[in-house]
């Protein structure tokens, strides 16, 4: 299948300036940053030449490793309607954002898009342990990790 549209969360950037550069001419890819500040779409134009994408910095509830209940209610409802456990740190983020692009019909409704799960599921377990500290919502799949 051929995507429109390559989604993917970054930290340092390394794996979105490889999805970047290995992009067919007509995909777009789509970089949404888990950390504060602009430096990291800058950080991955350093590591490509003549190679565009759109970059999302608004991504991060707060900063790196921060959320909010509202993303914490968005990653149970996704799991419990694709079976697909997002982290707390990037991936919910990113498709957080992604959902809202489609809805908001920045992308298109017809868009092919290859969303990119980077992992980071070890981070649940704790994550819900801080989560539990503050009497936040938790994540409610942990269980089934």
């Amino acid at each position: 299948m051929t995507y429109d549209v390559i989604a993917v969360a970054a930290g340092t950037g390394g794996t979105a300036a490889g999805i970047v550069k290995s992009a067919a001419p007509h995909q777009i890819v789509m970089v949404f940053s888990a950390l504060k500040g602009d430096f990291l779409g800058k950080n991955i134009e350093d590591m490509l030449v003549d190679r565009a994408f759109d970059f999302y910095k608004d991504t991060r509830f707060g900063g790196y490793a921060r959320s909010d209940n509202r993303l914490i209610d968005y990653m149970n409802a996704r799991f419990r309607e694709s079976g697909t456990p997002l982290d707390p740190i990037y991936t919910s983020k990113m498709m957080y954002v992604l959902e809202e692009q489609v809805k908001s019909g920045a992308v298109a409704a017809k868009t092919r898009i290859l969303a990119v799960h980077t992992g980071g599921l070890q981070s649940v377990h704790a994550y819900n342990q801080l989560l539990a500290k503050k009497g936040r919502n938790l994540i409610n799949y942990v269980d089934e990790l």
